[in-house]
C-alpha cells in the first residue's frame, strides 16, 4: 500500500511506532493493519494493472472510492467496531508516515491528472456508527474461560481473565508481562500485589488481605498456585519447539502474542460454550461493573481501578438491574423516612 512496493502493515507500522505510537497498543494496531492488508479485492495496481492483496498495492491505487469498497468488505466480515477500527488505524498511520515521506504519497489529481497531490483516502469515509459498548462478562463466565484455557494446556493464560476481573488490569498489560511474580507478595510487602496501569502511568500496591487477615481475592490466589513459574512475568508459556535448557529441561519461555492469545481464547470459549462477547476486555469490564453492583462510590471505584477521572471510570461501570434495584430501594427508604 506504499509506493515502491513497500508493504503497509509491516513498513508503515514500524514507522508509526518510531514516530510515537504507544507500545501498549502495538498488538491492536498490528492486527488491525494486517486485517485490512489481507483483503483480496478487484482493485488494480495503478502502475501495472494487476489485481492483488490490498497490502501489496501502492498508495496510488487507493482512492476514496476504493477505500469505500474495502470498508464494505470489512463490514461484511464482522461487527461495526471490527470494521471501523482498521479504518481508524489506517487513517492515523497514513497521516503520520505521509508527513515524514510526502513524496511517497503523491497521487494523480482527479481534477488535473498532470498534477499530483497528497490525499489520505481514509479521511471523510462515511462509516456506520457503533455504540461502542463492550458487554461485560460475568464472574462465572470469567472463571469458566479461565478453566477452559487451563484445560487447553495454558494455565498461565487462564490467569488473564480472572486478573482482569479481580485486579482490573488491562489485558494488554498482563500479556506484555507487566504483572510479575516479583510483584506478588514480595518479601518487603507480603500482603500486597503491585499493579502497573500503563495507560494512566500509575502503579498501585493492591492489598490481598484485610486488617483481620481475611483474603480479599481467595479464588484468584488459589488459581495462581496452579500456574507454573516459568520466569519473572506471571503469564508465560513454554513453546513446543526449540532447544531445551539442559539444567531445567524446559524451552525458553515466551510471552503470548496478541494473535496467539486471541486464537486460544476462541478455542476455549467454544469448548466452554461461552458467548462470543466473553473476551479478556469483557472480563475487565465485568470486574468494573461488579464494583458498581457492590455499591462502591466513585472514589472507591477509582481507588481500585486507578482511573484518573470519574468520567473515565464510568465508561466501564455498566448500568445493571442490580444497581437499579439498589438505587430504587434507597429511594423507597428515603420516601418512607420522609412520610
Amino acid at each position: 500500500m506504499l509506493a515502491m512496493g513497500l508493504d503497509f502493515p509491516q513498513q508503515c507500522f514500524s514507522l508509526v511506532l518510531r514516530f510515537g505510537l504507544r507500545r501498549r497498543i502495538e498488538p491492536d494496531y498490528r492486527e488491525a493493519l494486517n486485517r485490512l492488508a489481507d483483503l483480496n479485492t478487484d482493485l488494480t495496481d495503478a502502475r501495472t494493472g494487476k489485481r492483488g492483496r490490498v497490502g501489496e498495492l501502492p498508495v496510488a491505487s487507493l482512492s476514496p472510492a476504493a477505500v469505500d469498497k474495502l470498508y464494505e468488505m470489512l463490514r461484511s466480515k464482522g461487527a461495526v467496531r471490527q470494521a471501523n477500527y482498521p479504518i481508524d488505524v489506517a487513517r492515523r498511520a497514513w497521516k503520520i508516515v505521509a508527513c515524514r515521506y510526502p513524496s511517497e504519497f503523491l497521487i494523480p489529481n482527479p481534477s488535473s491528472p498532470r498534477d499530483r497531490i497528497a490525499l489520505n483516502p481514509f479521511v471523510g469515509l462515511e462509516r456506520v456508527q457503533s455504540d461502542g459498548t463492550t458487554l461485560p462478562a460475568t464472574r462465572e463466565q470469567a472463571y469458566a474461560l479461565s478453566e477452559a484455557l487451563a484445560g487447553l494446556g495454558h494455565p498461565a493464560l487462564g490467569a488473564v481473565p480472572i486478573i482482569c476481573l479481580e485486579l482490573l488490569q488491562r489485558p494488554e498489560n498482563v500479556l506484555a508481562g507487566y504483572l510479575s511474580w516479583t510483584d506478588y507478595r514480595p518479601p518487603k510487602r507480603p500482603l500486597e500485589i503491585r499493579i502497573d496501569h500503563k495507560k494512566t502511568k500509575l502503579s498501585i500496591w493492591q492489598p490481598l488481605e484485610d486488617e483481620e487477615g481475611q483474603l480479599l481475592y481467595p479464588k484468584l490466589e488459589a488459581y495462581l498456585k496452579r500456574v507454573p513459574r516459568l520466569g519473572v512475568p506471571i503469564v508465560l508459556f513454554e513453546p513446543l519447539r526449540g532447544p531445551k535448557n539442559p539444567d531445567t529441561g524446559l524451552r525458553t519461555p515466551r510471552l503470548y502474542s496478541f494473535e496467539h492469545a486471541r486464537h486460544l481464547v476462541q478455542k476455549a470459549r467454544k469448548a466452554a460454550g461461552l458467548p462470543a462477547h466473553v473476551t479478556f476486555a469483557a472480563c475487565r469490564h465485568g470486574g468494573m461493573t461488579e464494583l458498581g453492583d457492590a455499591g462502591l462510590t466513585e472514589a472507591q471505584v477509582m481507588a481500585l481501578s486507578a482511573h484518573q477521572t470519574p468520567a473515565a471510570a464510568r465508561i466501564y461501570v455498566k448500568r445493571t438491574q442490580l444497581q437499579r434495584i439498589a438505587a430504587a430501594r434507597k429511594r423507597r427508604s428515603f420516601i418512607e423516612r420522609s412520610a
